[in-house]
């Protein structure tokens, strides 16, 4: 398993949202995060502003497809744990607003 998928799994929203025993909320999650990783397809090589990054999966995710990924949140709790898990990230940053 790749450093980046081990990170992603390892992550509060990979266990609780994507890969949840309730298969509706797998589902929705799933069907967001597909949505919003053919949009940063588009946009390859370019910025994206994560709002409410949570524990930054999404841009642990799209970090292959964006030039440059920023994370905001207003949980410090779930900044310190993206941090922790994807500092080797380097195209992606978080900080706490």
């Amino acid at each position: 398993m790749s450093g980046l998928l081990q990170a992603v799994l390892s992550g509060y929203y990979a266990r609780n949202q994507l890969r949840s025993r309730s298969r509706l909320i797998s589902w929705s999650h799933r069907g967001r995060f597909r949505a919003a990783l053919r949009i940063a397809r588009e946009v390859q090589g370019g910025r994206t502003l994560d709002y409410g990054c949570g524990d930054g999966t999404f841009l642990a995710m799209a970090s292959e497809r964006v030039g440059e990924g920023w994370g905001v949140d207003i949980a410090a709790d779930q900044i310190e744990d993206c941090r922790e898990r994807l500092a080797r990230r380097r195209k992606t940053r978080h900080w706490l607003q």
